[in-house]
């Protein structure tokens, strides 16, 4: 599955159309369709800020589940939410900021693995 068509998973299960979630992040109509293997860096935070429950992660690379997961407390056997902390901006930038470099360096790290592969080969075939 493509990040387009994990993208488009993520906006039918909002209930909202394409051109309603190219308004929602400042995206002209058709971004969604013209997205092949990445999205800019920019256009991700904007994103993540606009749907903080969206698992980057899972958008970029279709690992783990669509949505994040709340945090959860072990208690008893039993799992309860976390007393809620009101969140301030800052708080809300931050995370958003440290999940987008997450996925990110996962992002380099795939692409690292290219480049590896790509020198192997070069390597093998001037041998």
């Amino acid at each position: 599955m493509t990040i387009s068509e994990r993208l488009r998973e993520f906006i039918k299960s909002e209930k909202l159309s394409v051109c309603e979630f190219e308004r929602m992040i400042s995206a002209g109509n058709g971004y969604v369709s013209r997205i092949k293997n990445s999205i800019k860096p920019g256009r991700l935070e904007l994103i993540s800020l606009k749907f903080p429950q969206l698992n980057l992660n899972w958008l970029l690379h279709g690992e783990g589940e669509m949505l994040l997961k709340p945090n959860l407390h072990e208690s008893a056997g039993t799992y309860t939410a976390l007393p809620a902390r009101k969140k301030t901006a800052e708080d809300k930038t931050t995370e958003n900021l440290k999940h987008i470099i997450r996925a990110l360096e996962q992002d380099i790290g795939h692409q690292q693995q290219t480049i590896d592969y790509y020198r192997k080969l070069v390597n093998d075939l001037s041998k």
